[in-house]
């Protein structure tokens, strides 16, 4: 067991204290176990993996670091690839296809009429929902009569 699970291991048993040795290593060799570690862990977050892989591949080949990581040297190209993403252009292709999504769906419309109306709209609502199933009828029926209204101007 390494690091943070050793200290809970420890705290569980009712120790106060532990061994602790510190490895004199390279800046290299230390972003190679902190590399290896994260993944023995499982708590990887893909774009800090690739940049942690890229910067160890500044240092040696992607063919040495698979075999020292994990990863094979296909995984580790894949891994590297999501430097590349283009961050902002997926975020404005989302954002749009969101767009058009929200606007081919439904629309709420929200309007006050005069009180003396309002018999009127709801008698022309009630007789075009009365031919009408399904959900959103009262929608439906709005739509029906403005078009025929839009048939008759």
């Amino acid at each position: 067991i390494d690091g943070h699970q050793k200290v809970d291991v420890l705290r569980q048993l009712g120790e106060s204290g532990a061994w602790c040795c510190v490895w004199d290593v390279s800046d290299e060799e230390a972003l190679l176990l902190l590399a290896t570690l994260n993944r023995l862990e499982g708590q990887d977050v893909p774009a800090k993996r690739a940049a942690l892989i890229a910067e160890l591949e500044a240092h040696t080949t992607l063919a040495a670091l698979a075999g020292l990581l994990p990863e094979d040297e296909a995984e580790l190209e894949a891994t590297l690839q999501l430097l590349d993403v283009d961050v902002d252009g997926l975020l404005q292709r989302l954002t749009e296809e969101a767009d058009k999504v929200a606007a081919a769906g439904p629309q709420l419309f929200s309007f006050a009429v005069d009180g003396t109306d309002a018999p009127t709209v709801e008698q022309a609502l009630g007789q075009a929902t009365s031919a009408l199933s399904g959900p959103n009828r009262r929608g439906r029926a709005l739509v029906m009569l403005a078009r025929k209204y839009l048939e008759v101007a």
